[in-house]
């Protein structure tokens, strides 16, 4: 359950669609919205040199304690003019200071926290590719522990769409997900997406070792079907929550079906793989495609160290 939320906040207006969201799944869990916010002490006031390097051929620069200490004072009034503005009295409130390189003092303020769930949102303006090349928000997810809800725009989370591919990795996004679902009144989609073994050749076909040589119509729709079941069974494990959902099959490259079928939903769930960079995700560059292009918003979840050795 997300009771502790940290939501990082860098004075933009991008930053802020997260806090309306952060502020509903608060109040609904009776939890705790830690509004989080590393000040840029350059962007207030010029560093000054301190001494001449040798090593660089230049002076180091450095900032006084005085600026740093009034740029802190800048941002807890910008976190305490946030809470005004944009968030109800009855929401339990931490405000809280970083310092030092942003994403580290991200990872580092939902270690100290415990935070159930990081909300920010994205700067990218083409699908998610510019975020994902060496942004904040893409070092987050390198590192995080906790499930990282990234959003694109303030719109209303109604529908979530969340792929699975029958692995144990890919459903540990599912418990998130319907969290989220119940606490928002959303509903869940639950889609697979199969190769389609019409289009293989014969010795791809060879190479399957649940097909049966001489394969034919009855073959391929009960391997079909297979998965038709696999996504009912799932939603029965997940009717304790007060959550509609439905099941969809599809045929197709996986990547390209989810795209797709993505722009009828407003949220993405799905559970990353690698522990360093987007290199390695449950789905391999499937993931990584959908993380590149889906023009909605994403919530990432990372399985446990020990599930993914196993």
């Amino acid at each position: 359950m997300f009771k502790k939320i940290l939501v990082p906040l860098d004075r933009s207006h991008v930053a802020e669609k997260a806090l309306a969201l952060a502020a509903v799944l608060a109040q609904q869990n009776e939890g705790q919205l830690t509004l989080f916010h590393v000040p840029i002490h350059h962007e207030v006031v010029p560093p000054v040199p301190i001494e001449y390097s040798a090593t660089t051929a230049g002076y180091d620069w450095s900032w006084s304690q005085d600026l740093v200490q009034e740029s802190n004072r800048n941002g807890e009034r910008y976190l305490i003019d946030m809470q005004n503005r944009y968030l109800h009295p009855n929401v339990d409130v931490q405000i809280e200071i970083g310092s030092g390189d942003v994403a580290s003092a991200i990872w580092e303020e939902s270690v100290v926290q415990d935070s159930d769930l990081i909300a920010m949102s994205t700067h990218g303006y083409s699908g998610m590719t510019r975020w994902i090349l060496g942004s904040v928000t893409e070092k987050v997810l390198r590192v995080a522990s906790c499930p990282v809800l990234v959003l694109r725009d303030d719109r209303p989370i109604r529908r979530i769409l969340v792929p699975l591919d029958g692995s144990n990795l890919a459903e540990y996004a599912l418990e998130p997900a319907f969290e989220l679902a119940q606490a928002l009144g959303a509903e869940i989609t639950l889609l697979r997406v199969d190769a389609d073994l019409t289009q293989l050749g014969y010795r791809e076909l060879r190479g399957l070792e649940t097909m049966e040589r001489g394969l034919g119509t009855a073959v391929l729709e009960g391997y079909y079907a297979q998965g038709q079941a696999y996504l009912e069974s799932v939603a029965r494990r997940f009717r304790n929550f007060d959550v509609p959902v439905t099941v969809m099959t599809l045929r197709g490259k996986p990547a390209s079906e989810i795209l797709r079928m993505s722009v009828d939903f407003d949220l993405v769930a799905m559970a990353t793989h690698g522990r360093s960079g987007v290199e390695k995700w449950v789905y391999g560059s499937v993931t990584e495609k959908v993380l590149r292009q889906a023009e909605r918003g994403m919530l990432i979840v990372r399985p446990p160290l020990a599930l993914l050795k196993g």
